[in-house]
């Protein structure tokens, strides 16, 4: 009897384990077919990344996901299901949307985003609702290294990038001996004898980091499991962050261009501005989990305490 039962036992957990494996060497296959289907996009996302610093974060983007998908590698596993026939339609939907958008219409961004949709049907069709639900992250920062074209993205973030471009107007303003005006998309200042422009246009100003910004939120907020209020408020604190992080660059941006005296196009000051502001969001990320982490333990505390002033009265 005993062994019998234990012969049933070894061979549930050799099912149990194997059906992750299955499910992975599945994806591993379906994920290179993918990859093989979306090279020319894929190639060309590259070649944005490797020649537009404001999209680099494209380039960073699969080791995210992938380090994602590790410290997630438990829940992932515990999610794991034989998968849905609804990813198949979503599979179906993705390619379709790739297909009517190459020919007979010819629209690269939309395109390129349909692989997001690919991406959720594999992920749906091979592990189930529970698995894409945690893939969420995953799937938001492969659509966020998808680079906007330029007239594109400025129509977009022409109203934020006006306010953003004022406030820095006004700060740099209060500087002593400092005149800046705006004019258009334009930042000039005169400083004594001295005078130049601090930002040219949106295509040097660099405001796609935008979508960096937010990509380091993604990466931080669900670098661990955290619940649902949570990912909400930090969902929506991102624009404003990202927003602020783009104010801090463009600032200081200005201040080396007023005070250093370089060239408002010199890719070295321009890359330093950029490398910091980036790391501000990501402290600015974590500083808010960390945050809401504490809020969440001194509300526990109080509750506990209460509780306990009240076991006593009792007694």
């Amino acid at each position: 009897m005993l062994s019998e039962q234990a012969t049933n036992d070894v061979a549930e957990s050799r099912e149990y384990t194997a059906g992750p494996r299955i499910a992975i060497v599945k994806m591993l296959i379906l994920l290179g077919l993918s990859v093989w289907a979306f090279l020319p996009e894929l190639r060309y996302i590259v070649q944005i990344a490797v020649s537009d610093s404001d999209w680099a974060h494209g380039l960073a983007a699969p080791l995210a996901i992938l380090l994602l998908v590790l410290l997630r590698r438990k829940e992932l596993g515990a999610a794991l299901t034989g998968g849905s026939a609804w990813g198949i339609l979503l599979l179906l939907l993705g390619i379709g949307l790739y297909a009517a958008l190459t020919w007979p219409f010819c629209y690269t961004y939309p395109r390129q985003a349909a692989m997001v949709i690919v991406a959720a049907g594999l992920i749906l069709a091979v592990c189930g609702w529970g698995v894409l639900k945690l893939c969420t992250p995953m799937l938001l920062m492969l659509f966020l290294s998808i680079p906007v074209s330029p007239r594109a993205y400025a129509a977009l973030i022409i109203r934020p990038e006006t306010m953003t471009l004022s406030v820095t107007r006004l700060a740099l303003d209060q500087l002593p001996d400092v005149d800046v005006t705006l004019d258009g998309p334009d930042l000039s200042f005169t400083r004594a004898d001295q005078s130049g422009v601090v930002a040219l246009g949106e295509p040097r100003r660099g405001a796609s980091l935008l979508t960096a910004y937010l990509a380091i939120g993604v990466f931080v907020v669900f670098a661990r499991i955290r619940p649902f209020w949570k990912v909400a408020l930090m969902a929506a604190a991102a624009a404003p962050i990202a927003l602020l992080c783009n104010l801090f660059r463009i600032v200081c941006w200005g201040l080396i261009t007023i005070y250093a005296g370089v060239d408002p196009v010199s890719p070295v000051p321009r890359a330093g501005v950029a490398t910091m502001s980036l790391l501000l969001a990501y402290a600015i990320f974590s500083f808010g989990c960390w945050l809401s982490s504490c809020i969440v333990l001194e509300l526990y505390e109080d509750d506990s305490d209460d509780s306990e002033l009240v076991e006593t009265a009792e007694e």
